[in-house]
């Protein structure tokens, strides 16, 4: 592992924060869920150009659909959790519910069939990874179009000839002299302020500074690393040991996710400091395998 890497690393995840803001990757890509619930989680990130997007079509909620909510339809398949003890020989009982993380009362993405049964990719001690087929209906709120305000018209300037002439005034009359005395101005003294200058205390933001992680990719399954549930992949070094947890949510990937997994790949990101993990959490902005 490179030792430069690894120092800094670890120099940012000795940063104190009070908050995390979350940098997006793609500014103009468009969110979409498994509900009409700006609130909930991110179920992906699509381009504005997206032929998905395009085929929308308003939700049949009226009051949704007045907020600019559109629903569309997402090929598959795509990667769910299940809990492992609704899995036996490798495959899904039927009816057991698909979530779109490893979270009990996260988003469901529906239920798994009794034909075709839902196949196991990756058996955990808790959670078990899954292909999920589609298609799956998301929403998604239509971007609001940018109006460009027409120019304000132009009052026609009459001709000259047909203006009526101004009417002449009589010249005013000359102002009487009044005998004015002369007061002599009062100047009141005016305390000088003093000033004190506060130096300004530096701050450090790792949002300014993002960096190159390079590690095998896989799926958190290891119920002892902890963390929050938004990060659901972990990032391990040449030696099998954790580096970091990894956010994918901000990511727009051109492959499947499962093309990532459990292969080394180079992330291009932002690391924080672990709340309530031993291990900083990557935001990743772009994913590339090696």
């Amino acid at each position: 592992m490179n030792n430069r890497f690894l120092l800094a690393l670890a120099a940012t995840a000795s940063l104190l924060l009070t908050a995390v803001v979350r940098a997006d990757g793609m500014p103009d890509a468009v969110s979409v869920y498994l509900s009409p619930d700006a609130n909930a989680l991110v179920f992906q990130r699509l381009a504005p150009g997206d032929p998905h997007l395009a085929a929308a079509k308003p939700v049949p909620d009226a009051d949704k659909a007045a907020q600019g909510w559109q629903m569309a339809e997402l090929d598959g398949p795509f990667m769910g959790f299940v809990p492992t003890d609704k899995a036996k020989d490798g495959t899904v009982a039927a009816g057991a519910p698909v979530h779109l993380s490893m979270d009990d009362v996260g988003p469901v993405m529906g239920n798994a069939a009794e034909t075709p049964a839902l196949a196991v990719k990756t058996a955990g001690a808790v959670w078990s990874t899954v292909s999920f087929p589609g298609p799956l209906t998301v929403y998604f709120i239509k971007p609001a179009s940018k109006a460009v305000a027409a120019p304000a018209p132009v009052a026609a300037t009459p001709p000259a000839a047909i203006m009526a002439p101004a009417p002449a005034l009589a010249p005013a009359p000359a102002p009487t002299p009044v005998n004015v005395t002369a007061v002599p101005v009062v100047s009141a003294a005016t305390p000088p302020i003093t000033v004190t200058a506060v130096p300004a205390t530096k701050l450090v933001d790792p949002s300014a500074v993002p960096n190159f992680y390079y590690g095998k990719l896989a799926l958190r399954t290891d119920p002892k690393i902890g963390g929050p549930t938004n990060a659901q992949y972990v990032l391990y070094g040449d030696k099998g040991q954790v580096i970091a947890l990894v956010d994918l949510n901000n990511v727009v990937l051109p492959n499947p996710l499962v093309a990532y997994l459990e292969k080394t790949v180079k992330i291009y990101g932002r690391a924080y400091p672990g709340r309530s993990a031993p291990y900083p959490i990557i935001f990743a902005l772009t994913v590339q395998a090696q």
